[in-house]
């Protein structure tokens, strides 16, 4: 016999994508002391803080516009509140990563993909945490 879906942790998911902000300071504070130690001029830094903050922007409007609505009477808007939530995600993170690499002068583009893929693992851990 299988049981029925549970409702979605809205306040729990909230306070998990807010928590998020900690690991782009610990990964900024580490290029920081990687940058210091190499005396690098703080490109690392940069670059590591642009890929992270790029996925917690575009991680926490997805969040927000996703979760919105809730209820079995609601459940269409809420698939189409999940399928805007990921397209303004990968709009946001195309977007982002095109004005960085633009824009940012001296960068590492690969730490900036680093920053990012990390917050995206800190994110799939947080919310496995959830379950």
């Amino acid at each position: 016999m299988s049981r029925p879906a549970s409702r979605t942790q809205k306040k729990q998911i909230y306070t998990a994508q807010a928590r998020q902000i900690w690991p782009v300071l610990l990964l900024t504070g580490l290029g920081v002391i990687y940058d210091m130690t190499q005396g690098a001029g703080f490109i690392a830094t940069k670059s590591i803080f642009l890929g992270a903050l790029l996925h917690f922007l575009a991680q926490s409007v997805f969040t927000f516009v996703a979760y919105r609505a809730e209820g079995a009477r609601v459940r269409q808007q809420i698939m189409l509140n999940m399928y805007l939530g990921q397209m303004l995600k990968w709009f946001i993170s195309l977007l982002g990563f095109a004005l960085i690499f633009i824009y940012q002068q001296p960068i590492t583009a690969a730490l900036v993909i680093i920053g990012y893929f990390i917050m995206q693992l800190c994110h799939i851990i947080s919310m496995w945490r959830l379950r």
